[in-house]
């Protein structure tokens, strides 16, 4: 079976047509907020703006093509169109800064030459998910995008995908739910951790709660992680690039827990998660901390 998502058996590329668009607004502003982030963290000698998802800011993502280069990579998501109308950019830090300021109002890019597709690339040979996908997988993704239109819920959507992709796993179905216009605005985001877990109660055959009447209990590997992050994070021993990272490292940590490993490769794996701006602490202080925070919710 032809992979769901990514291109394991890729096809030949589809040409590209070169394009110098008009920057939208927001990303006028986008860029400016991620410079003056980056103008701030300039000035913290101990905080290092060297891995993919490192600057963020309103519908931007990226980071530097690699430690200590002048060229960065960025998604851009524009408002209104942030599924299908991506803008995947290669540019220097004064380009940023023109962007910001606006003297620079169009960019280069390439575009498929499907009217369909939305997406502007960085380069012509980049391989867009939906024009440049195998046939069975182009098919499928079409069916996907058809039959999701006015689902009624979760569930029911996660029915439909299962339907289309009997093995999918998590990684993948994210990356079609992420890929699918509109469903976020209509059910919410989630971590892996999360569509790992909607995939089990589907395939059992139950609904998963969407609007529980009363909170649930976390499972011990979640709630440790969750207090084991907060304790980091009140004592200063872990920065993060974005407040918006912390659940996924949240989620990554429970599975980390869950499959006991030890606390100083716990460590080590933390500090190089996306979105972990810096993580200081010991192996020793590790280990005490999270055999404190394990007692404490064992005790609960």
């Amino acid at each position: 079976m032809v992979d769901a998502f990514t291109f394991r058996d890729p096809g030949p590329l589809k040409p590209k047509v070169a394009r110098e668009l008009p920057i939208p607004k927001d990303m006028h502003e986008a860029f400016a907020e991620a410079c003056e982030f980056m103008s701030e963290m300039e000035q913290e000698p101990d905080i290092e703006l060297d891995y993919g998802d490192a600057i963020q800011a309103d519908g931007l993502v990226g980071g530097p093509v690699a430690p200590d280069s002048d060229e960065f990579l960025f998604t851009f998501y524009p408002d209104g169109d942030e599924c299908r109308g991506r803008w995947h950019l290669r540019l220097t830090r004064d380009d940023m800064e023109d962007i910001a300021e606006g003297v620079v109002t169009t960019w280069p890019v390439f575009v498929c030459e499907s009217d369909d597709c939305r997406y502007k690339w960085a380069r012509a040979d980049e391989r867009c998910m939906r024009c440049d996908a195998p046939p069975e997988v182009a098919q499928r993704r079409k069916q996907l995008e058809e039959r999701s239109v006015g689902v009624k819920s979760l569930t029911a959507w996660i029915g439909i995908l299962l339907e289309l992709y009997p093995n999918v796993d998590h990684v993948d179905a994210i990356g079609l739910y992420n890929g699918t216009e509109k469903l976020d605005d209509r059910f919410g985001s989630f971590t892996y951790r999360q569509m790992k877990e909607f995939l089990t109660i589907v395939r059992r055959g139950d609904e998963i709660l969407e609007e529980p009447e009363e909170k649930t209990e976390l499972d011990p590997s979640d709630a440790i992680a969750h207090e084991l992050i907060d304790r980091l994070l009140h004592e200063g021993k872990l920065e993060l690039a974005s407040e918006r990272t912390r659940g996924a490292l949240a989620s990554l940590t429970a599975d980390l827990i869950e499959r006991n490993v030890n606390a100083d490769d716990l460590a080590l794996i933390i500090e190089e998660a996306d979105g972990v701006a810096e993580l200081f602490v010991t192996d020793e202080e590790m280990r005490a901390m999270l055999a404190e925070v394990s007692m404490k919710v064992g005790e609960r």
